[in-house]
């Protein structure tokens, strides 16, 4: 989750998202990683790719596993977190 901060509110940036089967929906950025990308190194290559930025401190937040929670199957969820100046 990438938090911004521009002195008085809290905001939580999303994407919409483009492929179904959420196409057109609202998201936190996330994406699926390939079995031979390394996770903690991904985390920003994944916002740069959905959003343009690079370059931020993430601090690992939790894992979500739930079995049946993804159309696609089987899906494990590791959320990030970071707070940005608005």
């Amino acid at each position: 989750m990438v938090f911004g901060f521009d002195g008085e509110k809290l905001k939580v940036l999303l994407i919409e998202r483009g492929d179904s089967p959420f196409k057109g929906y609202w998201a936190l950025p996330g994406d699926l990683l390939a079995p031979e990308k390394d996770l903690n190194s991904s985390v920003n290559e994944v916002l740069n790719d959905l959003t343009g930025l690079n370059d931020l401190f993430f601090e690992q937040v939790e894992t979500f596993g739930e079995v049946d929670r993804h159309p696609f199957g089987r899906v494990l969820t590791t959320s990030y977190y970071t707070l940005v100046k608005d």
